[in-house]
């Protein structure tokens, strides 16, 4: 599977609910970005214990750290259905193909 298509495969499991933001940002780094919690620590200029509160859903952050975080990966902030249903019933036609 491309990166591309590991990226596109870790959003919609999110966005379906399957995995919690700090879930996609480790499956991430380690599956797309191929790094380790420091290398991105550095890359987006937070620190490690940062990348490590967000990868186990500590504790929330702030909408700045996630965006700092998340756009270098290029994605933003946005809105997602609150449920699993709302999802269904967006990705519809993509449900149908798999």
């Amino acid at each position: 599977m491309s990166r591309q298509e590991q990226l596109q495969e870790a959003l919609y499991q999110h966005v379906r609910g399957q995995l919690s933001q700090g879930q996609l940002l480790k499956q991430l780094r380690r599956d797309v970005l191929k790094m380790n919690q420091k290398a991105l620590a550095e890359w987006v200029g937070v620190s490690v214990r940062t990348i490590s509160s967000l990868e186990r859903d500590a504790a929330p952050p702030s909408q700045q750290i996630i965006n700092k975080v998340f756009n270098k990966l290029g994605l933003k902030a946005g809105l997602i259905p609150v449920n699993a249903q709302a999802a269904q019933m967006l990705f519809r036609d993509r449900l149908d193909t798999h």
